[in-house]
């Protein structure tokens, strides 16, 4: 514990326990964690990726899928990837339910993508960047999926500093 902040366990296991936790009130929390702006936040975070149509396109750290989702409408081919099951499940009805082809869901761990070297035109992570065990393998793995050209978008949060925010 650091002051009054408990650092979180980022083992993979303890990862996993927790999302699988939450999992159910994952987008509720988003919504009122942000104040309804990670819908547009993650609409922004499609369009910067500049995707030409039918282009591949990699959603990792995807929970319940709202990020491919958003990306999806570009015309990618859209690949969802995470290595909690339980959200994983959730993001995979989600896509049943959507109006133009279903993302790809995948279990896949941003440590070690299974995914060929340099794949993917456009990358995403949404609000789990923070949650990966080795940031800097992290980030390599992410990079070596990508294709030279690529380009990536990485939302986050962070906590605000003023008191009342």
């Amino acid at each position: 514990m650091v002051g009054d902040v408990r650092t979180l366990d980022k083992r993979r296991g303890e990862i996993q326990r927790m999302f699988s936790a939450v999992a159910p009130r994952y987008d509720l929390l988003n919504r009122l964690l942000s104040a309804r702006r990670d819908v547009a936040w993650r609409r922004a975070a499609a369009k910067a990726l500049a995707i030409e149509p039918g282009a591949p396109a990699l959603d990792v750290c995807c929970g319940t899928g709202d990020q491919a989702l958003a990306v999806q409408p570009l015309g990618a081919r859209v690949f969802a990837a995470d290595f909690s099951l339980t959200m994983l499940g959730l993001a995979r009805r989600k896509f049943q339910q959507a109006d133009f082809p279903a993302p790809s869901a995948l279990a896949g761990d941003s440590l070690q993508l299974p995914f060929a070297t340099g794949h993917f035109a456009g990358l995403t992570v949404s609000f789990g960047i923070r949650n990966v065990e080795d940031l800097s393998a992290g980030l390599r793995e992410m990079r070596r999926v990508l294709a030279p050209d690529g380009r990536v978008a990485i939302l986050e949060v962070a906590t605000p500093t003023q008191p009342l925010l």
